[in-house]
């Protein structure tokens, strides 16, 4: 206890990420290290979650045809822009086909600044 400055109770639900609490009890340390010896499936062992790097995601650049003319490509998956903003109704998207033949879907998921849900599935044939 000569640790501890602080005791916070937090009645009701709490919601941490995914999960929800029926209330919550906080203890402060003076040097914010505080370890419990304490064990059970009733104590949440939580960490701060953390930003996440923004991924990059491998597109081919077949525009420079002497560097990939004899590089097979078997991609099944073409395409995937996570955070694409349509700013306009004519905004262009472009990527190319594998050598993997066959149909192949396309699928647009997302919000529209109203918050309402949209999906829209299409497909096309490599021959």
């Amino acid at each position: 206890m000569k640790n501890i400055t602080k005791i916070s109770v937090i009645p009701g639900l709490y919601y941490l990420g995914p999960k929800a609490f029926n209330g919550l009890i906080s203890f402060t340390t003076k040097g914010q290290d505080y370890v419990s010896t304490q064990s059970g499936p009733y104590i949440l062992d939580a960490s701060v979650l953390r930003p996440s790097i923004k991924k990059e995601y491998y597109t081919p650049d077949y525009t420079d045809k002497s560097k990939n003319e004899r590089i097979p490509d078997y991609r099944y998956q073409l395409l995937w822009l996570p955070q694409l903003t349509l700013a306009n109704n004519e905004n262009p998207v472009s990527f190319y086909t594998s050598d993997v033949t066959g149909t192949f879907e396309i699928t647009l998921e997302g919000f529209t600044d109203q918050g309402i849900p949209v999906s829209l599935k299409d497909t096309f044939e490599v021959q």
